[in-house]
This record gives C-alpha cells, structure tokens and sequence, in this order.
C-alpha cells in the first residue's frame, strides 16, 4: 500500500483528514476467463495461514469459503467476489 496524497482541514467547524492510498491488486486480462475459484481460494488460505504464524493466537484468522464466489464483468472489466469476514 502506497499513500499517494492527503487532503486535512483546521476550520471552525472542526478538524478532519483523508488519505488517499493505492493499494497493487493485480491484472486480469478481459480474455482470461477461465478464473478457478478454488485455485483463489486456495491461495488466500495459504497467505492467511502463512500471516498466521507470526501472530500470537488470539489475533490468527481464519479462511472458510467465499461469500461471492469470483466472476468476472466484461462489462466493467473487473473481478467480483467477496469472502465472509475471517473468523
């Protein structure tokens, strides 16, 4: 994750900021369609569990299934899913 600008402001009415961030996500190309979902899932287990082992066991999380299983939008050109919160 990359901070690539901030806006803050000190007036009468209060004081507030926001950062801007730009986060690497990866690239689909539009004539990749055959995503597997499991092979993604698979991967997001490994990194979570990878994550896991340096953290102390109260705050280790764990991956169960998706909540939206991976499509994707031609029309948007972009990868829809979601996971359930990690438990």
């Amino acid at each position: 994750m990359i901070e690539i600008g901030s806006l803050t402001s000190n007036s009468e009415f209060g004081s507030w900021y926001v950062v801007f961030e730009y986060v690497k996500t990866g690239h689909i190309h539009d004539d990749d369609q055959n995503l597997s979902a499991e092979e993604l899932l698979s991967s997001y287990i490994r990194g979570t569990e990878e994550d896991n082992r340096e953290l102390d066991p109260e705050y280790r999380t764990h991956i169960t299934g998706w909540e939206i299983e991976p499509t994707y939008d031609k029309t948007k050109h972009q990868l829809v899913y979601s996971h359930p919160d990690p438990c």
